[in-house]
């Protein structure tokens, strides 16, 4: 979190796969996932009864008038940018196999949601590009 107004996470990462030398299954993927957040008014949270040190029998009768609860405006709200993009590179007579190909659509292996509307592993590739707002 940077300040009050909007958040980044950056996430690169490099694999190799390497199969036997008889194989052609041999290839190498780079990474990268760029997602912004971006707060509309700022990132705090509303106040509560309990955070403010009244319970239950803070204003029991015969007491003092009970303190007044402040009101706010709940104003919470963000608008997210998100960039994938994984790219997967093979020699001239290497391919990437069916199983290692990363998927779009619903939830992939990892759990991660991508384009919720669609069925999960719906659009398999080789190479991957994401924009979401």
């Amino acid at each position: 979190m940077i300040g009050d107004h909007f958040e980044l996470n950056y996430a690169g990462k490099f694999q190799q796969f390497v199969a036997p030398a008889d194989s052609h299954y041999s290839f190498l993927r780079w990474t990268v996932d760029l997602n912004h957040t971006f707060y509309i008014y700022s990132y705090q949270q509303t106040a509560t009864r309990s955070a403010q040190g009244l319970g239950p029998d803070s204003c029991a009768p015969g007491t003092e008038k009970c303190p007044e609860i402040p009101r706010t405006r709940n104003l919470n709200g963000s608008v997210g940018v998100r960039f994938l993009l994984a790219e997967s590179f093979t020699s001239g007579t290497s391919v990437v196999p069916f199983y290692f190909q990363q998927t779009l659509g619903g939830s992939d292996i990892n759990n991660a949601m991508t384009l919720g509307s669609y069925q999960d592993y719906r659009f398999r590739a080789p190479n991957l590009l994401l924009l979401a707002v």
